[in-house]
């Protein structure tokens, strides 16, 4: 996903000159100011996780083989490189002791603190390639890998991933249950290509350059892990159907409904999508007011959705386009409730931040509420973008946008309300879009 436009909002929301904006559009109201310490408090506070809706468990034997493969990886090379670049051999001792510490902290998390078991898993491999691209380099580094070796897995792996999709016929039982696993399996494939079509050669001297043959064979193992899961999750998966039938065509009719659904919408909203805040169609400029912020995270998704639909359906793969459309569907939806609500002068920007934590419980109700449509699996697919959404309130408090010496301010205060309204918008278009995402289904395996 790009994620630029948000990084560059916020990142440069302290640079901006103070505000001349106000509690809504009335130019004469003072605008409010909060407390920065309370605010960052937000950075602090759980969010409540999704059902788990997976239709497909995932043993602890999946992560522990992750695990075992990292510590198997690492142990090769030295605690203490004995290498003749200090630099090459300084990194590879701290990233050596990196992989240690992010292994012992996935070991530890047998209570799950990982949202879904399907986080853990992926965080397992992600400590297996990193374990990988260490091994790698220290090999490069002593010359013990050869641009041959390397080619012989990329031949494998490549081989490996015709086969599981020649196997694949996007078979189910209940095609709403059908699309989430699928769409998951096929995310799972997609994290393979990266080893089979890698952007950069094998180094001439791979002596000189070993952190290069880290990343090649980092690519490689990745693929291999994530195959692995994707074969076993789907031999679960096809286990516990009693009546399969096959749905790859049945998912791309769907796909193509739900696309003429989100371009009545793009319509609709033409003007306020891809616009600048200057340009907006409203009565009222919104460029100086508190409202930019929430102009900027209703449209936010927009191109993220988009794009991952339609790069979804030049690649045939039906099952991550119909949620991705989905996904789409509920931001424009949002977009359209926030128009519609700035235009009616029904935004009230909170004068403290006890009216922020007002808007945070309300995006957590209507997250909640949105989980429990039925069925829950496809509707906890469908609520993403509102769960991401309020998960990035923590993520950016504690990211580099606000060192650590730092307490967020007033502009970072408009930004969380902005985002925790966005939220609870998105969220509240959930039920109606997953009626819309079952309806394209039903009508195409009718």
């Amino acid at each position: 996903m790009n994620r630029s436009r948000r990084a560059v909002l916020f990142a440069c929301g302290a640079g901006l000159a103070p505000l001349a904006g106000c509690s809504s559009l009335d130019p004469d109201r003072e605008t409010p100011t909060y407390e920065g310490s309370r605010l960052d408090a937000f950075a602090r506070k759980d969010v409540p996780r999704p059902p788990a809706t997976f239709p497909v468990s995932v043993p602890d034997a999946m992560v522990s083989r992750h695990l075992d493969r990292a510590r198997e990886l690492i142990e090769h090379g030295p605690e203490r490189p004995d290498l003749p670049n200090a630099d090459a051999r300084e990194r590879l001792g701290a990233d050596r002791g990196t992989v240690l510490d992010r292994l012992d902290a996935v070991d530890g998390d047998s209570a799950g603190h990982a949202r879904t078991p399907l986080r853990r898993l992926a965080t397992a491999r992600d400590v297996r390639e990193d374990a990988a691209a260490v091994d790698a380099a220290y090999r490069a580094a002593t010359d013990d890998v050869t641009e041959q070796a390397v080619a012989d897995r990329r031949t494998q792996l490549r081989s490996a991933v015709v086969d599981f999709e020649r196997a694949w016929t996007y078979r189910g039982d209940d095609p709403s249950t059908a699309v989430v696993v699928h769409r998951a399996l096929k995310d799972l494939q997609t994290e393979a290509r990266p080893g089979i079509a890698p952007t950069r050669a094998f180094p001439e001297e791979p002596t000189t350059d070993p952190f290069r043959v880290g990343e090649l064979v980092r690519q490689l193992e990745r693929g291999d892990a994530a195959l692995s899961d994707a074969g076993r999750l789907r031999r679960r998966y096809r286990e516990s159907l009693s009546e399969p039938r096959p749905y790859r065509t049945a998912f791309s009719v769907a796909a193509s409904r739900l696309r003429r659904i989100v371009e009545r919408y793009r319509e609709d909203l033409h003007g306020y999508i891809d616009a600048d805040v200057e340009e907006l169609p409203f009565d009222q400029p919104i460029a100086e007011t508190p409202l930019r912020w929430l102009y900027f995270w209703a449209t936010d998704g927009l191109d993220i959705f988009r794009t991952d639909a339609e790069e979804a359906r030049l690649r045939g793969d039906p099952a991550t386009e119909v949620i991705a459309r989905g996904v789409h569907l509920t931001v424009l939806r949002a977009l359209k409730a926030i128009v519609t609500d700035i235009e009616n002068d029904r935004v009230s920007v909170p004068e403290t931040v006890t009216g922020i934590e007002a808007a945070r419980r309300e995006a957590l109700d209507s997250l909640a509420r949105a989980w429990s449509t039925d069925p829950t699996v496809l509707a906890v697919a469908v609520a993403h973008w509102a769960e991401r959404l309020v998960l990035d309130v923590t993520d950016r408090l504690r990211g580099p946008a606000i060192g650590a010496d730092e307490t967020p301010d007033t502009r970072d205060g408009y930004n969380i309300w902005a985002t925790y309204v966005t939220a609870s918008h998105v969220a509240a278009a959930v039920p109606r879009t997953v009626a819309d995402c079952r309806e394209a289904l039903r009508v195409a395996t009718s």
